[in-house]
């Protein structure tokens, strides 16, 4: 028997234990810790001891986040492809580009590309982890116009397309002879051109509006993962929720995400905290949430409960959650990575306080305090006025000194220097990465040198890069190619490279297998293209090797060359091979393909001599040794056969002396009897 299904109140109350358990959500720890290191970046802490001292901050958090951020962005948002759809044989190349173009359209120019990357990578450095949201946004656009005056037969026409309708009934202004000679009316009123507009939307989540289930793993484990954001009733409604339920709610929910230790560091320069009444407007926290349960009593599956408080206004069953994440730094077994940022605020705070007391002993030093004799002087506002030039009246020389001031401590810039090793330690960011240094470059080191130092100094933003690569575009990727596949409504046609493609996602197969590459570091870009210059020479000299290097071969070695370059309109550039004509025939060109062939032939028939001979001997090797074993065993044979003879005779000899001393015994024992007688 079916278990009852839960109620809207029992899965509210189940949804709410979970998110009160959350990562994310009351985790004042980690709030604070990002709007921290926020603080940081913006080089407003640490802050100075007292107001009198220096308020210098030294902006190591700020520098290792842009560069590290420059060489990411660089990488991956320049503009060329470095994600592929790997094809699956050779007839899927090209849907395999055209999938590749199409996803790259979506990300770069349907959505702001570099903005998301710019904004995920600025996240993960800043708070552990960036989220993303990925959807397929249903949505249509409406424009009305007006018309006067128009036939019945335009507007008839006009209406024979799916996407006009009218608004109300138009009105009857006059009469007309239409081109038949026939009289027709005029009409005036208004119509609406209503366009779909839907299309893969991404966004970036405010960190302080994701949350996850404690010590979950990763998103698709995870018990429970939400979102929460303010939005108005007017978009809930327009959203399609019930409007009896929007209506219960409208008064009910006042709470705000503006007071989170997040929000508050990132505006904190531009406003003086939380709007108040001048954002006052009907607006409710938006709870949606991917938890797994058991509804119906057919087991635990993944839904969708999107909630106002204790309100549910929808649920439904979710095949995934529609978040990635990326982590720079990835923590095995735990869904948080480490903190980018966190591990730098030691050097600042180290450095700036280095800093200040070197600033602060050269106050003290360009103007120091004086020691004065009471009574010393005649009129002591002379003293306090530091006034250049100024006379000071005094009743003995001894009567003012200066108030002794200990040295500066002769180590403090020897740490400032262990503090840059120390951060390019920790970071992996060198200083050459960031700008020539003029102590790393002489006369002496060459231009590959340089470019080894600054390319070995960025190991570790590799496996950053490497981590926003597998963990997040790959994923990334896969699951924009799925939602189209999915959600596309028909046939469209976009520019690839100059030229005009349709596409037609629903005949397009599924797909698993992305490729990225990647050139981070100085001057790797134009390694990448020389090397494919250099596959072009090797395979283009090798005899052997240049009947397999087709046109078509040409063209892909050239193309990823060229994209290396940054040159993005290829097509524009090279055309296909099986558009190019046929060359006539070149008698020279076929006598010397007819050489090389004969002589191919030649040296073919010339192997297979010498291996024939090469057979010949090893067999003749193999009957020589055959017969000499045979002579070895014969020889053996006949040395047993007359081995066997002499020990016979040697027996029968043996045997014939044994019985002529037998004859002679029985000899000798006759004739003494006769002789007794």
């Amino acid at each position: 028997m079916a278990r009852k299904p839960l109620q809207d109140e029992e899965i509210c109350a189940l949804i709410d234990g979970h998110i009160q358990e959350s990562t994310g959500y009351n985790s004042s720890k980690l709030s604070q810790e990002r709007a921290n290191a926020l603080e940081y970046y913006d080089g407003s802490l640490p802050k100075p001891a007292t107001k009198q001292t220096s308020r210098y901050v030294s902006n190591d958090v700020y520098h290792s986040v842009e560069s590290q951020k420059a060489q990411l962005l660089e990488t991956f948002a320049a503009g060329s492809h470095v994600v592929r759809f790997a094809p699956t044989g050779p007839e899927d190349v090209e849907p395999a580009r055209i999938a590749t173009e199409y996803v790259s359209f979506i990300v770069f120019r349907q959505n702001p590309g570099y903005e998301i990357f710019h904004d995920v990578i600025h996240d993960g450095l800043i708070g552990r982890n960036a989220i993303i949201k990925v959807w397929f946004d249903r949505a249509t656009e409406e424009a009305v116009y007006t018309f006067t005056d128009q036939p019945a037969e335009w507007l008839t026409a006009l209406l024979n397309d799916p996407k006009v309708e009218l608004v109300g009934d138009p009105e009857i202004t006059g009469t007309a002879l239409g081109l038949d000679g026939v009289p027709t009316s005029l009409l005036s009123g208004e119509y609406k051109v209503v366009t779909d507009t839907s299309q893969v939307r991404i966004a970036v989540v405010p960190p302080e509006e994701f949350f996850i289930s404690k010590r979950a793993r990763s998103i698709e484990t995870a018990a429970l993962v939400g979102h929460q954001q303010e939005r108005t009733l007017s978009e809930l409604r327009a959203a399609g929720y019930d409007a009896d339920k929007l209506d219960d709610i409208e008064n009910t929910m006042k709470e705000r995400l503006d007071n989170a230790p997040e929000t508050l560091a990132r505006f904190k320069d531009t406003d003086d905290g939380w709007a108040g009444k001048a954002a006052e407007r009907s607006t409710v926290i938006v709870q949606e949430c991917y938890a797994r349960f058991d509804r119906d009593g057919m087991g635990e599956r993944l839904w969708k409960v999107t909630k106002v408080h204790n309100t549910i206004l929808d649920v439904e069953p979710a095949d995934r959650a529609p978040f990635f994440t990326y982590a720079p730094l990835r923590r095995p077994h735990s869904f948080w990575g480490s903190s980018f940022a966190e591990r730098i605020i030691p050097t600042q705070n180290a450095r700036t306080t280095l800093v200040r007391g070197v600033l602060d002993h050269t106050v003290l030093t360009s103007n120091p305090r004086y020691l004065v004799a009471k009574g010393g002087l005649a009129n002591p506002r002379e003293l306090m006025e530091n006034r250049f030039g100024g006379i000071i009246n005094v009743n003995s020389l001894e009567s003012v000194q200066p108030l002794p001031q200990s040295s500066l401590n002769p180590f403090v810039f020897q740490t400032i220097a262990a503090l840059d090793d120390d951060r390019e330690q920790t970071t992996g960011i060198s200083r050459l990465s960031q700008g020539l240094n003029k102590e790393a470059i002489s006369s002496q080191n060459s231009q590959g040198l340089v470019e080894q130092l600054m390319t070995a100094g960025a190991q570790r933003a590799k496996i950053m890069a490497r981590n926003f690569a597998e963990g997040f575009l790959k994923p990334l990727w896969l699951e924009i190619y799925r939602l189209v596949i999915e959600n596309e409504p028909a046939s469209r046609i976009i520019g690839v490279a100059g030229n005009f493609v349709e596409i037609s996602p629903q005949d397009w197969q599924s797909r698993k297998d992305v490729e990225v590459e990647f050139a981070l570091g100085y001057g790797e870009r134009d390694r990448e293209a020389q090397k494919w210059i250099q596959v072009h020479q090797m395979l283009g000299n090798d005899p052997v090797l240049g009947s397999m290097y087709q046109p078509k071969n040409k063209r892909e070695v050239a193309r990823r060359a060229m994209e290396a370059m940054g040159i993005k309109d290829i097509d524009a550039i090279l055309v296909q091979p099986e558009q190019i004509p046929p060359p006539a025939p070149d008698p020279l060109q076929q006598l010397t393909v007819q050489q090389i062939q004969v002589t191919i032939d030649i040296q073919r028939r010339q192997q297979e001599l010498a291996e024939a001979k090469l057979q010949l001997a090893a067999r003749q090797a193999e009957v020589e040794a055959e017969i000499e074993r045979l002579k070895i065993e014969a020889g053996i044979t006949a040395q047993q056969e007359r081995n066997a003879v002499d020990r016979a005779k040697f027996e029968h000899k043996a045997a014939m002396d044994v019985a002529e001393l037998h004859e002679a015994k029985n000899a000798d024992t006759t004739t003494g009897t006769f002789a007794v007688s």
